[in-house]
């Protein structure tokens, strides 16, 4: 018996999109956060959910729902009109941390790192439920076989990911704070179901 043909094929891929922001006004996007802020809840304190709507980050706000329009479309999706179901702003001091969750009810997220330390990351938990039931040891971890990826939470740095990818915020252990902007986006009219048809 001879094998002539070996292959990998990817399945069902989880996508991650990245895109960094240069020349902003760092000073003025921790100041709105801050007007915004309802309680101090420190070492983790949340801003309401109403970012998108302060005049001053209009062109902010503009560009995420541009830049979520465009993966729309990259990924094979009708272009359409798209909508902020949230915009909040978080602030993380020494030991604040966000556990691990997702964002129930709407299409995608994402998060822009306003000011950050070097060391700062944004970790993803694999979505495959059954995949670590059986493992075998591992010599090197790669991208096949870890069940949690982190990504470097950089000043600038926008990340863009699907509702339901579960993600974390471990304990901060600087003593710088960690200032960024979330927000979920909602789709307000054609859903399709998956399979070929063109609604849901």
């Amino acid at each position: 018996m001879k094998i002539i043909d070996k292959s990998r094929n990817i399945i069902f891929p989880t996508y991650v999109y990245q895109f960094d922001i240069v020349d902003y006004d760092i000073e003025l996007f921790k100041k709105i956060i801050k007007e915004h802020i309802f309680e101090d809840t420190t070492p983790l304190t949340l801003s309401k959910t109403d970012l998108h709507d302060d005049e001053r980050l209009k062109d902010f706000s503009q560009e995420i729902l541009t830049l979520h329009k465009d993966i729309m479309e990259n990924m094979g999706y009708f272009p359409q009109d798209l909508e902020f179901s949230g915009m909040w702003g978080v602030e993380q001091n020494k030991y604040g941390r966000h556990r691990q969750h997702y964002h129930p009810n709407n299409w995608m997220c994402g998060v822009f790192y306003v000011d950050t330390d070097e060391t700062d990351t944004l970790a993803f938990h694999d979505p495959r439920l059954r995949a670590g039931v059986i493992q075998p040891k591992t010599f090197q971890y790669n991208d096949y076989n870890t069940s949690i990826l982190k990504y470097p939470a950089k000043s600038g740095r926008v990340y863009i990911f699907p509702h339901w990818l579960e993600h974390e915020v471990e304990p901060i252990l600087h003593d710088k704070t960690r200032v960024s902007i979330s927000w979920n986006i909602r789709i307000p009219k054609h859903l399709g179901c998956g399979y070929g048809c063109t609604n849901g």
